[in-house]
């Protein structure tokens, strides 16, 4: 008997234990390798479909014929549209970079996520997916989780900041390859804790697409998954902010759009505390401003929620003039009982002084807007500013507790929006007694 005779007896034994799968013939595989080059197609007992690319990712993972004990290799092997779609040919080295720079692969982190099957559900599953559909993808998401990223049919690319712009990571769900995610190559320099939040986020977005399709769940959907696996603090202003956030932008990346959804946080400090009487604290020290090629900041401005009189905002080094002079906000500026502008500078003297026009609203909004600083020159610029920013209070009983301020950075091409808290710390002053009259009227008690 023939190799080929044999093989083709095992082939029907096969056949006849596992019903659900079927073997074609070369030639009609052929046919229908063909037939998934000239488009998203899936075949068989589901009928030949045209899908859209999102739509075809995210109805994928549900291995319909598939039993839950089948190895991840064997589902591989099966002939699958989606799964030869997304290979990512080219990233292998950068998913290992990702995965020794937070201490493990990204997947089985979050699998070993306190409540993943609850989180999962309170973050995806309002997007509009029937419920029965959503739990079987739930399942093969947690599945496909423990077996590794690999096992998520998702790509990874590491670009350079000057492609990402103020951006730390972006998520492709209809990019060229495949599924992909965009990783800025300055924030590996940065502690495995940060990395994990951006890379969780946009991993975020990948499994919003796995589970819901072309449904995008509201708001900024992988900010929210980020944050809860991580067990990070998370507060009703934050809530608030995520759910009506917009995170879709566009990327240039090898000379094509490529839309997104992005994670934005360029080392943004999101809490300092000021005691009373204290020094100034600084609100944004670190913060790293990034831009994309021709791309301008256009403002720079913030919101102070359960603002008080008392609140002052200062701008240390600010000059009244190109060649010098002091602006009053050195001193600072609290917020006024009517709207007030005004003109500052900052950076090197002369002509290449960086001007700032300001307006501070009497609702607490405080904004900041270039006015002659070059294109190319307005990154350092913003980033001068923004570390210079400080907060005080002038009042010696301050309303002590927490303000919220909404930041926004704007540019030609995009927003990036986060919170940060300042939390004000009042002091016990110690007591003092002022006579009602001269001493000489009081009367020792006998």
């Amino acid at each position: 008997m023939s190799i080929f005779s044999r093989f083709s007896r095992r082939l029907f034994s096969l056949r006849m234990m596992w019903p659900s799968r079927r073997f074609s013939t070369l030639s009609a595989i052929s046919r229908r390798r063909r037939s998934r080059h000239r488009g998203q197609q899936i075949g068989g007992a589901f009928g030949v479909q045209e899908l859209e690319p999102r739509f075809a990712l995210a109805h994928s993972p549900i291995e319909v014929v598939a039993p839950l004990s089948e190895s991840l290799a064997s589902f591989i092997a099966t002939p699958h549209p989606v799964v030869e779609n997304v290979a990512a040919p080219g990233s292998a080295w950068e998913l290992p970079t990702l995965t020794a720079a937070i201490g493990g692969d990204p997947a089985a982190q979050l699998a070993r996520a306190t409540d993943l099957d609850g989180i999962l559900h309170h973050v995806f599953g309002n997007a509009g997916t029937a419920p029965g559909v959503f739990d079987d993808r739930i399942a093969t998401v947690e599945r496909r989780l423990r077996a590794g990223t690999a096992a998520l049919g998702v790509q990874f690319r590491v670009l350079d900041p000057s492609v990402m712009g103020i951006h730390e990571g972006g998520y492709a769900a209809s990019a060229s390859g495949g599924p992909t995610i965009y990783i800025r190559s300055d924030l590996l320099q940065n502690p495995s804790d940060m990395i994990r939040t951006v890379l969780f986020e946009e991993l975020g977005h990948h499994i919003d697409v796995m589970l819901n399709g072309s449904l995008d769940s509201q708001g900024d959907e992988g900010e929210l998954f980020s944050i809860l696996v991580r067990s990070a603090a998370l507060d009703d202003a934050d809530v608030t902010r995520i759910l009506t956030d917009d995170d879709h932008g566009t990327l240039i990346v090898d000379g094509r759009n490529v839309a997104v959804e992005f994670a934005t946080r360029s080392n943004a400090t999101t809490s300092v505390t000021y005691t009373e009487h204290s020094a100034k604290v600084s609100l944004q020290p670190a913060l790293r401003v990034g831009l994309t090629r021709n791309e301008a900041i256009r403002s720079v401005s913030f919101v102070i929620t359960a603002v008080n009189a008392a609140d002052r905002v200062s701008v240390s080094g600010a000059r009244s003039s190109r060649i010098g002079g002091t602006s009053p906000f050195v001193a600072g500026l609290a917020v006024p009982t009517k709207p007030t502008t005004g003109t500052f500078y900052l950076g090197p003297n002369g002509a290449s002084a960086e001007r700032w026009d300001y307006s501070i609203a009497t609702t607490g909004a405080f904004s900041f807007r270039p006015n002659g600083i070059a294109t190319a020159r307005s990154t350092a610029a913003a980033q001068r500013l923004l570390h210079a920013i400080q907060y005080d209070s002038t009042s010696s009983n301050p309303v002590s507790g927490r303000r919220t301020f909404a930041w926004s950075i704007g540019s030609s091409a995009s927003t990036m929006r986060f919170n940060e808290a300042v939390t004000i710390d009042a002091v016990n002053d110690p007591p003092t007694v002022t006579a009602a009259s001269p001493s000489n009227a009081l009367v020792e008690a006998g």
